[in-house]
């Protein structure tokens, strides 16, 4: 059985807990090296402002904990789905292994980590299906692969599977499974799904309609440093939307969010 803590601690970086992300930094500056790869993988995907992302500081430690990974990936005294968890991303990602992507050996070691039932490797090979990266696109399996992923916790599952829901992607559409699993990924401070619960009440999809709810996930999900939330916060300014009508305020988020979307 694999050490659960990378996961846990990978997961609320995902949802903008800093001091998770900072003790991945402690533990790898004190030798760990699975913790330096989940510190790489933080740095290469952050969607979060507290979290910036800096794939050149990602693919120097990627780089640098590659030789141990290789020499420990069948050793479960290293937590063998971790390294090939890490390792899939690795060859998955543009960063490549020697400089050089291999989809086929990525999609290899996702299927062993998630043989173990690794969350984080479920979602991503999700992901794969899902957009048909190194694999034939398939979005019903997409769908399987998030829920099972999504029942270990992992919130960017969790919204996935809410997403596929909403849209009807791989499914029928049911906007209260939408709900269900929105609620789950935004009760760990998941920008995302903070943001799909803003939608949700304001037009009243899957739930009753509540505009000051709808504003409380937005004012959580800009907190955040989420664009669409920050935008639509503003945008709620400017049309006194659930809030008193500050025009001013309102323009200077939304072109907050429009100026960092294309930093």
């Amino acid at each position: 059985m694999f050490s659960p803590i990378y996961i846990d601690l990978y997961g609320k970086c995902r949802c903008g807990k800093v001091e998770a992300f900072q003790q991945l930094v402690q533990m790898g500056d004190e030798g760990d090296e699975l913790a330096r790869g989940y510190h790489a993988m933080m740095l290469l995907r952050s969607t979060i402002s507290t979290i910036p992302k800096n794939k050149p500081q990602a693919t120097n430690l990627f780089n640098d904990i590659l030789p141990w990974l290789f020499q420990n990936r069948h050793d479960d005294v290293f937590n063998s789905a971790h390294i090939w968890y890490i390792l899939a991303v690795c060859l998955l990602e543009d960063i490549g292994i020697d400089g050089i992507q291999d989809k086929v050996r990525g999609i290899y070691y996702h299927e062993l980590a998630v043989s173990k039932g690794h969350a984080l490797a479920l979602c991503d090979l999700a992901i794969c299906y899902d957009v048909g990266d190194g694999v034939k696109q398939n979005i019903p399996r997409a769908l399987s692969y998030y829920l099972l992923s999504a029942e270990k916790g992992f919130p960017v599952a969790q919204n996935n599977a809410s997403l596929c829901y909403e849209y009807g992607e791989g499914c029928a559409v049911d906007w209260g499974k939408a709900v269900q699993y929105a609620n789950l990924a935004a009760a760990q401070g998941y920008s995302g799904a903070l943001y799909s619960l803003t939608v949700h009440h304001m037009y009243g999809t899957g739930v009753v309609a509540n505009p000051e709810k709808a504003i409380e996930y937005c004012r959580q999900g800009a907190a955040q440093g989420d664009l669409d939330s920050l935008y639509v916060l503003g945008d709620s300014y400017v049309r006194g939307y659930a809030v008193y009508e500050d025009a001013r305020k309102g323009f200077e988020l939304v072109l907050s969010a429009a100026e960092r979307q294309h930093e």
